[in-house]
């Protein structure tokens, strides 16, 4: 197998190892004013709609992309649904940025960098 193969093999393993870290890690309460803030939102969405989402008065410092994930979850999910679906929803955006930054150490330095820079990602406490 040669170094790139290897390499992409390793990352791969690291991808599913943080991923299942991640998983496990869902049941926890996590950052209860993050968690919570984020649920509402979800639940404002559809009720308000985008356009009038944000109001003077009503807290909301995230950027208008990321509510419109919050309100497909929030017209489709409530309660531990919605908990988890806001909790889970980085899981997938952590692997890409391990793979992307993988990607960028290899072309940097090859297979020790590209496997330190996923590992470092994907197992941060």
């Amino acid at each position: 197998m040669n170094e790139l193969r290897r390499t992409q093999v390793i990352v791969g393993a690291l991808a599913l190892a943080g991923a299942a870290i991640r998983l496990l890690a869902v049941g926890t309460s996590g950052f209860p004013t993050d968690v919570s803030t984020f649920m509402a939102w979800a639940e404002r969405v559809p009720e308000v709609g985008p356009g009038a989402f944000y109001q003077p008065g009503y807290f909301s410092d995230y950027p208008p992309g990321f509510l419109y994930v919050l309100w497909l979850f929030g017209a489709l999910l409530d309660g531990d649904a919605l908990r988890f679906a806001v909790k889970a929803i980085s899981i997938p955006f952590d692997v890409a940025i391990a793979v992307v930054l993988s990607r960028l150490a290899w072309h940097a330095g090859g297979a020790r960098p590209a496997i330190a820079a996923a590992a470092l990602w994907l197992l941060a406490p």
